[in-house]
């Protein structure tokens, strides 16, 4: 629950200076998840199926920071596929996988379009909500953080509690980024200034 709650506040107000350190950790929870289950599927040896984890882990995060316009567009999804279960949770009906699927695409695709300031966006709020899920691990009946429907099935006041902690905490984090982004910005654009005039001096 600790290293949720410190991951996901490095994420929420750190995203975009961290963003590579955080697309490499993704890479390697999602790699290392994967050969994990597959070795433990193939071999009831715990300590195999750690080991073979932690080489999927270190492939998994090579491979994000290899094509770093895939995890753009992952972290992109992430946010789409949140926004859409809070909004399915409002409405308070089921999930629909498939509005949920179509939703995460498009907030990719609009993560790779407007690159930075949905990285921001998504970090942001991605953070927040993986601090939200790590602290309402211990007010609600959930057996994992990652079990967001026991979370979401809530309709009494814990649950607005919990939302308008994600949204609250979620926009400190972006106006947090912001305040630094403009810096960035405008050294990008002196870089990028010094380039075309010593292209065209030369």
């Amino acid at each position: 629950m600790l290293f949720g709650i410190l991951l996901g506040a490095l994420q929420c107000f750190f995203g975009y200076r961290l963003f590579k350190i955080i697309v490499g950790i993704i890479g390697f929870l999602i790699g290392s998840a994967l050969a994990g289950s597959l070795s433990f599927f193939l071999s009831p040896e715990t300590t195999i199926a750690i080991i073979v984890g932690l080489v999927g882990g270190i492939i998994g995060a090579a491979t994000m920071l290899t094509f770093f316009y895939v995890g753009i567009f992952l972290i992109g999804t992430i946010l789409g596929a949140i926004v859409g279960s809070v909004l399915f949770s409002i409405a308070g009906v089921n999930p629909m996988p498939i509005v949920i699927v179509v939703a995460a695409i498009i907030s990719g695709i609009v993560a790779l379009l407007i690159q930075k300031y949905m990285i921001i966006a998504s970090t942001a709020f991605g953070g927040s909500w993986l601090i939200m899920a790590a602290v309402a691990y211990f007010f609600t009946r959930a057996k994992s953080p990652a079990e967001i429907e026991y979370i979401l099935q809530s309709r009494g006041t814990l649950y607005f509690i919990i939302l308008l902690f994600w949204i609250a905490l979620g926009i400190c984090g972006l106006l947090t980024q912001l305040k630094w982004f403009p810096s960035d910005l405008k050294r990008e654009e002196r870089d990028l200034a010094k380039y075309v005039f010593s292209d065209k001096d030369a």
